[in-house]
């Protein structure tokens, strides 16, 4: 199962990211800071070292204009699929409509969130279980992934991985 690790910006400057356990695939996530571009810049320099699959979130014509791996649009980019490499692009989905609508697009990789949160919109393990099931595509869990537990009941699940800030925060 492949571990995508989404960035926070309270763990800068950059290098501080790749001083602990890493995902294979590591998302720049950054909603704030102004100077993203020269973020940007920092990051790809250290997914390259430590070999990882870079991936930038939202910011996809710097993503494109720097040469990151992947892309990874919000729910509220979709009207961006079609015009953007499919094969490259991960989407942030929330329900079985959505997944179809990018797997029918061409999309390969798409999040499903959120999974093992408090909050009445958490879909839960069976419902993602039936999901995973009935879909063509590369499916990431995302939501409330913060230790080895929820990794070891999503392993047994149909999916290419999963994705999570705090899982990669803790102390290990």
């Amino acid at each position: 199962m492949v571990k995508y690790q989404i960035t926070d910006p309270s763990l800068y400057p950059i290098k501080n990211i790749f001083d602990r356990e890493t995902g294979d695939m590591i998302a720049l996530r950054d909603k704030t800071t102004k100077n993203i571009y020269e973020i940007a810049t920092e990051f790809l320099h250290y997914t390259k070292k430590y070999k990882k699959i870079s991936v930038i979130n939202r910011h996809y014509e710097i993503g494109l204009e720097l040469g990151f791996d992947m892309i990874h649009l919000n729910s509220d980019q979709f009207q961006l699929i079609d015009t953007l490499d499919r094969t490259k692009l991960i989407v942030s989905c929330h329900s079985l409509d959505e997944i179809l609508y990018c797997q029918n697009r061409g999309v390969k990789y798409a999040t499903i969130s959120p999974i093992f949160v408090d909050k009445p919109k958490a879909m839960g393990i069976e419902r993602l279980k039936q999901i995973s099931q009935s879909v063509d595509i590369n499916l990431i869990a995302l939501g409330g992934i913060i230790s080895h537990k929820e990794v070891e009941l999503l392993s047994h699940l149909n999916l290419f991985g999963f994705a999570s800030i705090r899982y990669f925060m803790r102390e290990n």
